[in-house]
């Protein structure tokens, strides 16, 4: 993610918009949305990083949530939190990282010289 998400609010898909690598172009830079091209066993893990925020995160998988992680960094703290799943996917099906669909959270999800967020994923088998 190469700029910060300003409050980003609740149920918001974010987007990495830095693909530094995208075999076979399945991950969408322009919606945040990655599209299983072939079935099979996938590993996906998401880095989300804040300073004086505090948020939820969600990995979705066809509008169902499979991971979820949550990070309070106040009072001028800088944090980080990673969240990491594995998950059998069907070609088609869709995978991407939201804030919580209900909690809104505050503040910004950082991104700057010092740390980006990121998501990634692999094929196992």
């Amino acid at each position: 993610m190469s700029l910060p998400e300003v409050n980003p609010g609740a149920h918001h898909t974010l987007v990495f918009d830095d693909a530094k690598t995208n075999e076979g172009g399945a991950y969408s830079p322009n919606t945040g949305i990655f599209r299983a091209p072939r079935d099979g066993v996938y590993v996906f893990i998401w880095k989300i990083r804040m300073s004086s925020a505090e948020h939820s995160t969600e990995l979705v998988v066809n509008q169902d949530v499979y991971g979820a992680t949550f990070l309070r960094s106040k009072n001028g703290d800088d944090g980080s939190v990673t969240g990491t799943v594995v998950v059998h996917l069907s070609q088609g099906d869709e995978v991407f990282v939201r804030t919580h669909s209900v909690y809104a959270g505050d503040g910004n999800i950082h991104s700057n010289l010092h740390g980006h967020p990121s998501f990634s994923g692999w094929k196992l088998n």
